[in-house]
């Protein structure tokens, strides 16, 4: 079934395996998704606006890695300014 699904282009859905990581790089991961969301950002414009691949962003949300207390901070300026309407979320459409 799953081999069906992946043929037509149903990705399913990803969760945070909890035997894999341990409880403080997954509350971490969690809070940095729910932060993001509140903030109206998607994961490449969190990105982009860390000036940071796509996958290193990608890596701290699925807990697969911890951001430093420097990207921590940069995180929490970022989500401030744009909450607080001081920093222009980007448009990341590549239209030619």
């Amino acid at each position: 079934m799953s081999q069906q699904r992946s043929q037509q282009g149903i990705r399913p859905a990803r969760t945070i395996e909890p035997w894999i990581i341990s409880s403080e790089c997954r509350d971490a991961a969690l809070q940095l998704q729910k932060d993001r969301k509140e903030a109206g950002l998607s994961r490449s414009q969190m990105a982009a606006l860390l000036d940071m691949e796509f996958n290193n962003y990608n890596d701290y949300e699925r807990g697969e890695a911890m951001p430093s207390p420097a990207i921590m901070a940069q995180i929490r300026d970022i989500l401030g300014k744009v909450k607080a309407g001081l920093l222009a979320i980007p448009n990341l459409n590549r239209e030619v």
